[in-house]
């Protein structure tokens, strides 16, 4: 798991400290700029990560709102 250590910018836990889109999840890069036509086109630019997902039968399913 070496590996893993190297690449993870921070723990998330339940997500309700971090933001999706704006902190750094993966080395020094948020998504926002990994990604910045997924970015472009949320609904969701300044949401937790903890408010992206929710629970359903037991799993967890990510809850993505775009303009497209």
């Amino acid at each position: 798991m070496v590996w893993f250590r190297n690449f993870v910018r921070r723990s998330v836990g339940s997500g309700s400290n971090t933001l999706c889109w704006h902190d750094s999840l993966l080395g020094e890069t948020s998504l926002e700029d990994l990604f910045p036509r997924l970015f472009q086109n949320s609904w969701q630019k300044d949401t937790l990560v903890s408010d992206m997902w929710r629970v359903s039968g037991g799993s967890r399913e990510w809850v993505w709102r775009c303009k497209v």
